[in-house]
């Protein structure tokens, strides 16, 4: 009985002295993560410059800069390069993208504007046959975006942040892509999923990544 007794004891406490440590390593992993989290500000640090001063039509809609674009108050290919600018000043922040097509994406811009140029000639100054030559082009005509990297997108990693699938190349469009393209889109670069961990510099998760890349800001 005596024994029994010695034994529970002994048993308890190793359990509590177990849960102690237990705590104690939690609430170390906790600070250091917190302490990790400092080192990300709510804005990038790479400029004091927001992007709608560096572009103003950065953070515009799709919509507003397809009609921008219609109406030839800027280029396809200007916003296309504002926007590839863009990645690159801030994405060593967040780490949003997998890879770019850029130089293909200022090919497919210019052939883009080279159609709305062709509009304006044939209607010369003829206002009714401008808007139906221009309303027959796809409605995001000349509009850049980027492409989840979960999706097929010719000659783009295509890997859904899986180290398993890390030489996987798309060969095609995926079907959304593909409609995007259909669309007017033009796909400057593919941006991470979830899961993806590429370099040391946190992901952020998955939605807000083409956000963020307009936005400038951190989690």
């Amino acid at each position: 009985m005596v024994a029994t007794t010695v034994v529970t004891i002994v048993l308890y406490g190793a359990i509590g002295i177990a849960t102690l440590v237990a705590s104690i390593l939690l609430l170390v992993f906790m600070g250091s993560v917190l302490n990790g989290r400092k080192k990300y500000p709510s804005k990038t640090a790479h400029a004091t410059e927001s992007s709608a001063t560096l572009a103003p039509f950065l953070t515009t809609s799709a919509t507003h800069l397809a009609a921008m674009i219609r109406q030839r108050k800027i280029t396809s290919l200007e916003a296309v390069r504002a926007f590839s600018d863009q990645i690159i000043r801030v994405n060593k922040h967040l780490n949003a993208i997998c890879g770019t097509r850029f130089d293909e994406a200022e090919r497919e811009a210019r052939e883009a504007d080279q159609r709305i140029d062709e509009c304006y000639t044939l209607a010369g100054n003829d206002p009714a046959r401008l808007k139906e030559l221009l309303d027959a082009l796809p409605p995001f005509h000349g509009v850049p975006c980027t492409i989840k990297e979960c999706f097929r997108l010719t000659g783009m990693s295509w890997t859904s942040g899986l180290r398993s699938r890390a030489q996987n190349i798309a060969e095609f469009d995926a079907t959304a892509v593909k409609r995007m393209r259909d669309g007017g889109f033009i796909p400057l670069a593919n941006t991470n999923t979830r899961y993806a961990r590429k370099t040391r510099v946190r992901d952020g998760g998955s939605r807000v990544h083409e956000r963020d890349l307009v936005e400038e800001q951190q989690w």
